[in-house]
């Protein structure tokens, strides 16, 4: 869907995409604060389609790359299913699994915000441990009160 023809519309689809109030995203738009008027404007199925759209194309933001290969995996999958064999399924599941997994990896539009429009977010540093380290932390351990005597 492309974006509207009538730009107080599109304001207000994207006040809304950016998680603004009904009534302010209506007053951004330039609508008089008829609640009742503006709730139905929101309410069309096509603002609806278009804020979604939005916070779609947000998500996706600087990631163009990962976009296509989101699609791409979506297509395969579709393709996979279509078989109807065991083999078939199976690449289904896998291929949606990993679009999934590509899919939550990426950030919300209000973390990228927050974390300096980046998109991706950057995971904590894994300190290095000293073998005595990590066999004090992670080694198995003999439970001594569960042994006979």
């Amino acid at each position: 869907m492309a974006a509207f023809n009538s730009a107080r519309r599109e304001a207000l689809a994207q006040g809304l995409a950016r998680g603004l109030s009904l009534k302010a995203a209506s007053e951004a738009a330039g609508y008089r604060s008829s609640t009742s008027r503006t709730r139905g404007r929101s309410a069309s199925a096509a603002v609806k389609a278009r804020v979604e759209e939005i916070k779609e194309a947000a998500r996706w933001a600087g990631q163009d790359d990962l976009a296509w290969i989101f699609a791409e995996l979506m297509r395969l999958a579709k393709a996979a299913g279509k078989l109807e064999t065991a083999a078939g399924m199976s690449a289904a599941k896998g291929l949606l699994a990993e679009a999934a997994r590509l899919r939550e990896r990426l950030a919300s539009p209000e973390a990228s915000a927050d974390a300096g429009g980046g998109g991706w977010v950057t995971p904590a540093p894994v300190p290095k441990l000293t073998k005595a380290e990590w066999l004090a932390a992670f080694a198995p351990r003999r439970e001594t009160a569960n042994e006979p005597e």
